[in-house]
């Protein structure tokens, strides 16, 4: 990695994502770097539209036979389909990450993965052993992933400070991973008492892109 440089991937969770999703997260990080003379190249992995046009289809197809598409039949295809889908959609999501790193020029990279994203940067790294990755996950809940069956850690996180992961004590989908994967790093995050999310645990999950103490402390692998 060039002197002075460093090389971020954004990957997104579940939901309909839109580019700029990582926008707030790349600038708070890019100004803390550029005080100490780095600059900090980034790119988003936007994979939402291509399960999207499943799940608009199904929804058609459903409210077509009569069964109206409700708020919350509407949130359950739109959200939960996407971690059952994933599978299916596997390698063009792959493809995607391929094209970020094409973009950012750099065989050297620090990624940063809510959620669902999470295991997409996991399943990433395993595919991509010459790629020279660190993680820091939020929100994540891979571990559900491999309940009841075998976890290959990628080669590149299996060394301490390698992988680190985020989380809100009250977030429900969002939880410890060192205990299951012992080399991570677990660093639990604190909001104000106030928060609305800190009142209704259900939104902290939604929170991590706009937190502004996360972003302002955390940097990439290597420039802690």
């Amino acid at each position: 990695m060039p002197k002075g440089q460093a090389h971020a991937i954004y990957i997104h969770g579940i939901g309909r994502q839109r580019e700029g999703f990582a926008a707030y997260a790349h600038k708070t990080m890019s100004a803390s770097l550029k005080l100490r003379g780095i600059t900090l190249h980034g790119q988003e992995v936007v994979w939402a539209p291509i399960l999207d046009r499943h799940q608009d289809a199904m929804l058609k197809d459903v409210g077509g036979r009569g069964s109206k598409n409700s708020p919350a039949q509407q949130l359950a295809i739109g959200t939960l389909a996407d971690a059952l889908s994933y599978g299916n959609q596997r390698d063009a999501v792959l493809s995607l990450v391929d094209n970020a790193m094409v973009r950012l020029r750099s065989d050297s990279v620090s990624i940063f993965a809510h959620s669902l994203g999470c295991l997409v940067a996991l399943d990433w790294l395993r595919s991509r052993p010459i790629v020279n990755g660190t993680l820091t996950s939020f929100g994540a809940n891979v571990r559900l992933f491999y309940l009841g069956g075998e976890f290959v850690c990628p080669n590149q996180l299996k060394a301490e400070n390698r992988w680190r992961n985020l989380f809100y004590p009250k977030d429900m989908l969002g939880w410890p991973i060192k205990g299951w994967q012992d080399q991570v790093d677990d660093l639990e995050l604190s909001k104000p008492f106030w928060s609305i999310s800190t009142l209704v645990p259900a939104l902290s999950h939604n929170d991590y892109w706009h937190d502004k103490k996360l972003w302002s402390t955390t940097l990439p692998a290597g420039f802690r």
